[in-house]
């Protein structure tokens, strides 16, 4: 009986490795450098399995992973590089198409003999690319410089290489300073990243703010790790004069949320942090003065979190479908119950909690009983955020780059948005009732106005870089932004002011009150690029 031969598919392919991997593994040791292994690898494989890349390979620190679409070997090695940073790592990848040969299902040939030779060309946070992948991604939003012709080991003839600078009108980070890599490095706690990364959520989870808050604080950060009493404490909250743009006021206590973006959330005139330094958990905080008032333990990653309705909603503490209901002033438990889907994301309406299934169902639970009183199909395919405004869903598809606005009256999808952006939606309501959906993407750093009653997308505007963070507030835009908080205002949109962080400072997380008048801005200790 005769052996099949090779079968042969067309594929992007993908090499990518850590940079000065073995000066890294002698500075840290053998124990800590397998766990910084560890973490760089579930970094890279959320990224691949976010841009639907398919890992073919890993071995030490490097991975070889294919895509069916060059643009998504792109987008994905651009996260990795961005990703990978804040874990005191660097990166080079090297993206080639062409036919591969699969032999008793491991792929081979000499597209990826090219892939992997075009890969070790780079340095640093280097993304370079052969003509074929240029080619094909011709007419996007990606900006090449020329990186030279180069003779490639084993590969036959010349190969002409670029260097990718921008993607999505956001220029990729430059490489690390090595002694900024290594207090990242030392900063790091395995065990509370292990406990983040089993939840498999990445940057575009669900983020809603004020009083439509929702969040994803738990899922982007180190959770539950307090840093040595020996250390001082640094400026963790600031609060600004939306009147003046001035900051008024700079906190420095024991609670904090190193590398936990969107984790303060104004509701109901309180302000809550959720902390992994110093406590594990919730803590509340008087709007004012900033200073703790009360404290929630939390000792397990929730897959979605949302307020609302007097009530603190966690989902995913006891299984992928359940739902925990708390009290919002004593953290008492209220109820618990499942609804018939893995969650990605709740949100709060006017009259129901908005629970959004993983695979694009939608639920409606009622506030009043926490019984589940409706089940819709969104159509989405892989659907991370839920923003409920008014009486319509908006469901952010944002891997497929597609927004729907679905109407539970009439079970019914009224629009579906396409955009260039991924990212994660979030929707706003300020104090005098009006309502803005925005389009956040920290990837490309821009931010991209919808208008919620015509579904029409506005000029995108470039925040820079260390895009993280977002709240409507006295008429205004507010963006959290590593060294920087931005004022945005909606017509144009144009940057009505820049204000800059103290030093050491990374604007992480925003929330505001726009009854009392108070804007508070948190510190993730997120690298700025």
């Amino acid at each position: 009986m005769s052996r099949a031969g090779p079968s042969r598919r067309l594929a992007t392919i993908l090499f990518l490795d850590i940079v000065d991997s073995t000066r890294i593994a002698a500075e840290l040791g053998d124990r800590r450098w397998r766990e910084l292994l560890g973490r760089f690898r579930e970094v890279v494989r959320a990224e691949l399995k976010r841009h639907h890349g398919h890992e073919e390979d890993t071995a030490g620190d490097g991975f070889f992973a294919t895509f069916a679409q060059p643009a998504q070997g792109l987008r994905a090695a651009v996260a990795i590089v961005r990703d990978v940073q804040e874990i005191g790592l660097d990166v080079r990848c090297g993206l080639h198409f062409g036919e591969c040969e699969s032999i008793e299902g491991r792929l081979g040939g000499i597209a990826v003999h090219t892939g992997a030779r075009i890969m070790a060309l780079g340095g640093a946070a280097d993304v370079l690319v052969t003509s074929t992948v240029r080619d094909l991604v011709a007419g996007g939003d990606t900006q090449l410089e020329d990186f030279g012709t180069h003779q490639l080991k084993g590969v036959p003839g010349s190969w002409q290489v670029w260097r990718l600078l921008k993607l999505d009108v956001s220029s990729l980070p430059a490489p690390l300073d090595p002694a900024r890599a290594a207090e990242i490095r030392d900063s790091q706690h395995p065990a509370a990243e292990r406990r983040r990364r089993r939840l498999g959520l990445g940057a575009g989870a669900l983020v809603g703010l004020a009083a439509v808050a929702a969040v994803v604080a738990f899922a982007t950060g180190k959770l539950f790790a307090a840093p040595p009493a020996s250390v001082a404490p640094s400026v963790n909250l600031v609060k600004i004069n939306p009147s003046t743009n001035a900051i008024v006021l700079q906190l420095h206590d024991s609670y904090g949320d190193e590398h936990l973006p969107h984790s303060v959330f104004a509701v109901d005139g309180a302000l809550w942090q959720g902390v992994n330094q110093g406590y594990e958990g919730l803590v509340r905080r008087n709007m004012t003065t900033g200073d703790v008032v009360d404290k929630i333990p939390l000792h397990e990653l929730p897959s979605a979190l949302a307020f609302g309705f007097g009530s603190i909603w966690l989902s995913g503490l006891t299984s992928p479908t359940s739902i925990d209901r708390w009290d919002a002033v004593s953290g008492q438990p209220q109820k618990s119950f499942t609804v018939p889907a893995e969650i990605a994301s709740m949100d709060d309406g006017p009259n129901a909690m908005w629970v959004l299934g993983s695979a694009g169902e939608l639920f409606r639970v009622d506030p009043i009983t926490s019984a589940l009183t409706g089940t819709y199909k969104t159509g989405t395919i892989k659907p991370g955020v839920v923003v409920a405004l008014g009486n319509d869903v908006w469901i952010c598809d944002c891997d497929f780059h597609r927004i729907v606005e679905f109407d539970p009256a009439s079970n019914k999808v009224v629009r579906t948005l396409s955009f260039p952006q991924s990212g994660f939606l979030v929707g706003l309501t300020d104090l005098a009732g009006a309502t803005t959906l925005w389009l956040l993407d920290p990837e490309a750093a821009t931010l991209t106005p919808i208008n919620d009653q015509t579904g029409t997308a506005g000029q995108p505007i470039g925040i820079g870089a260390n895009l993280h963070d977002a709240t409507v507030a006295f008429g205004s835009v507010w963006v959290a932004a590593g060294d920087k908080v931005l004022r945005v205002e909606g017509k144009g949109p144009t940057v009505s002011a820049r204000i800059t962080m103290p030093k050491g400072f990374s604007a992480g997380s925003i929330a505001a009150d726009p009854k009392s008048g108070d804007l508070w801005v948190a510190d993730c200790g997120c690298p700025i690029q």
